[in-house]
């Protein structure tokens, strides 16, 4: 089907582009299409149409597989090939439905949609309901529709149920993909992406090529976000608004969407519509921010119910304080700036919310008391937890958020030690023993030898030991599952230096673990250098714990000016990276093939990310290094990674295909496939190319003979 009759499919694509394009690969085993092209603009007009041909045929595979795959084909050859029915599949019954489904623009893979990936989205509904759904109708005629059949009115009435709700999905997708341009747009089939991971432009020229860093992204003109009901008395509509529309106003002026609250919760459902995004970023952001909002809305209604109800009760109370608390309360409901950071449960033993709290309270009082904001921490030890924040303005909320931040980031690091030495057992074996301290050697896995590795202390800000030591200790704990040595991290903040101790009941198994152990100090300490590069604690990124353990609910009520700090609060923007290369036979010139003529694939790489990269080292002497620096931005500093690793990832192929061919491999089974003389000349064009891609298209069953759909007869 890829290649259609006579390999049809492959060459239109290169009568219409003049790309040379090559399948490689058999059924029932990963292919990949290999296109080599003159210049950036005709080799996306390839890349498009193969990605289009690649999404139908497996568009065509899931419709196959949801269908039976081949022993529903044997099945149709011995009943004369008569079609299945839903009635006839498990499930099936006496009570029977058929959703008509509108016809669309055949861009659009409306079936694929429907099926989902090897017909997930059908078999989820047959699975949930116990009823027997199929997509009946074909591309000859018969209209669209989904077959429901069941064994009861009820299970009946449930499919049809989810089958709409389906429906109503794809349809809204297909609403988007008009809005985005359709077919025109590029993004017809959509499954070109999904079924095979594009290696973007090897050898690059300097102008154009870029295009294909955002094909396929699509920008989304129009979203919807459903409100849940609340009762009429909550005022959910004036509380999401805002006096005078604060709210929404400043969503709209920090993300640059449009936003419109649609219903009034009671006779229409309540939405809140976003549209005219200058980008996707932008949407996103916008989404963000109402999400945010509406989280910290939901949590006061919780409380409003509560309240209403009288509620609480045993086990429920939240600690408050008495009046004290009372009055932060009410402070923090009254406050115009909100937000919550939610805070991951732990082990009652570890008491975290004294920890938290400090001596009488001290820690959330020394926050107030700084910033000025109202402070309060809810829930218990054991439970999951939350800090609540109320400020008069933006900045005052940003200086308590990130110091509420950090002192959660500090105590979930205590947290992942106390674990990674033994949590409650050990501080319970520790006071029978007089407190003595743990050891490597203790541990399962210690023995005879032993080594240190000792570590430089950092700057306070910087969570040393819990970068080491991995949530829960888990960074530790895997170097010991992988080697079966002991590790243990001491030292402690009363002047003991930080230390590494490796205890094995081998040599061997000892070395292992320290070249282990050593890596991760290594990649700490890296950490370390881009925290300071960044700004370090000055940054307000100083712990970064508060983000893993604590998901904020960002400016519940908002002012317009300056909240929006909160958006990109935390990111950090990586100021270096490396990107480490592996080596590669010398004859290979790893080195100028990165580069390109007159390094033009280092310069386009920079031109369009604004990111500078140098190529260090030469492979042999010294590992060979990327190195990205300067970036304006982290999603330039991103865009820039994904371009390098695009080209590296067709470099690699080409190194491996170099590699076989002089060691004259091949053999039985592992042959490419290039179709005689007409291929090799083929797979010539696309190895002088300029520009070049390789879409890798995943496996599927060889009964299906993908092959031979794509070649056709005579591939």
């Amino acid at each position: 089907r890829l290649l259609g009759t006579k390999g049809k499919n492959i060459r239109d694509i290169e009568a219409k582009t003049g790309a040379a394009v090559q399948l490689q690969g058999d059924s029932g085993e990963a292919m990949r299409i290999e296109i080599g092209a003159e210049n950036a603009d005709q080799l996306l007009q390839a890349q498009d149409q193969a990605e289009d041909l690649v999404s139908k045929v497996y568009s065509d595979y899931d419709e196959w597989l949801a269908n039976g795959g081949a022993e529903a084909e044997e099945r149709g050859k011995g009943q004369g090939g008569t079609k299945r029915k839903a009635s006839d599949k498990p499930g099936g019954g006496e009570f029977n439905e058929s959703l008509e489904l509108q016809e669309c623009d055949p861009g659009f893979t409306l079936r694929g949609k429907l099926l989902g990936s090897k017909g997930s989205r059908l078999r989820k509904i047959e699975e949930e309901t116990g009823a027997a759904v199929h997509l009946a109708g074909d591309r000859s005629g018969e209209p669209t529709h989904l077959e429901i059949s069941a064994v009861s009115q009820n299970v009946l009435d449930a499919a049809v149920r989810m089958g709409g709700e389906l429906i109503e999905d794809v349809y809204d997708s297909y609403a988007q993909w008009l809005a985005d341009g359709g077919a025109a747009a590029g993004g017809g089939h959509g499954g070109g992406k999904q079924r095979g991971r594009g290696q973007d432009t090897g050898r690059m020229g300097k102008g154009g090529a870029a295009k294909g860093a955002s094909k396929g992204e699509g920008m989304a003109l129009r979203k919807v976000l459903k409100l849940k009901d609340c009762d009429a008395a909550f005022d959910l509509r004036n509380k999401i608004k805002g006096t005078k529309c604060v709210n929404l106003h400043h969503i709209q002026d920090e993300s640059k969407v449009k936003v419109d609250l649609r219903g009034d919760g009671q006779s229409e459902p309540m939405e809140l519509i976003f549209s005219e995004p200058p980008s996707n970023a932008a949407m996103e952001h916008a989404m963000r921010m109402a999400k945010s909002l509406l989280g910290t809305i939901y949590d006061d209604y919780a409380r409003w119910q509560k309240e209403r109800s009288g509620g609480g009760g045993a086990g429920g109370a939240t600690r408050t304080g008495g009046e004290r608390g009372r009055q932060t309360r009410e402070r923090i409901e009254q406050s115009d700036f909100r937000h919550t950071i939610d805070i991951a449960e732990c082990e009652p033993a570890f008491a975290a919310r004294a920890r938290l709290l400090g001596t009488k309270g001290k820690n959330i009082r020394d926050i107030e008391a700084k910033t000025g904001a109202a402070v309060q921490l809810q829930g218990d030890s054991g439970e999951a937890m939350r800090i609540e924040i109320g400020a008069e303005n933006a900045d005052q909320l940003l200086q308590a958020q990130d110091q509420a931040e950090d002192l959660v980031s500090k105590v979930y690091s205590d947290y992942d030690e106390w674990l990674a030495n033994g949590g409650a057992e050990a501080e319970e074996r520790g006071k029978g023993q007089g407190g003595t301290k743990r050891k490597a050697s203790d541990k399962p896995g210690g023995g005879e030898f032993n080594e240190s590795l000792e570590l430089q202390e950092c700057d306070p800000g910087f969570t040393l030991r819990g970068k080491l030591l991995g949530s829960k200790g888990s960074r530790l704990r895997k170097i010991e599952e992988e080697t079966g040595a002991a590790v243990h991290l001491a030292g402690d903040r009363s002047g003991e230096p930080t230390h590494l101790e490796i205890s094995a009941v081998s040599q061997n198994v000892l070395d292992a673990a320290v070249r282990m152990g050593g890596e991760l100090i290594e990649d700490v300490y890296d950490s370390y250098a881009q925290w300071l590069a960044d700004g370090g604690a000055a940054a307000g990124g100083g712990h970064g714990g508060g983000k893993q353990r604590g998901r904020g609910q960002d400016t519940g009520r908002m002012g317009k000016g300056g909240a929006a700090k909160g958006a990109s609060k935390g990111e950090g923007m990586a100021l270096r990276k490396v990107l480490k290369l592996k080596d590669c036979d010398a004859a290979f010139d790893l080195r100028n093939k990165i580069k390109g003529t007159k390094c033009v694939n280092l310069h386009h790489i920079q031109d369009e990310s604004k990111v500078k990269v140098d190529l260090r080292g030469d492979g042999q002497s010294e590992p060979m290094e990327l190195i990205f620096s300067e970036p304006p931005s982290n999603a330039a500093m991103e865009h820039a990674m994904r371009m390098a690793k695009s080209l590296l990832g067709t470099i690699y192929d080409d190194y491996a295909r170099w590699q076989k061919e002089r060691s004259g491999g091949g053999g039985a089974g592992g042959a490419t496939r290039t179709g005689g003389e007409r291929g090799r000349q083929t797979r010539e064009r696309i190895e002088q190319s300029d520009f070049r891609h390789t879409i890798d298209i995943a496996e599927c069953e060889p009964a299906f003979a993908a092959r031979a759909r794509l070649l056709g007869t005579k591939g």
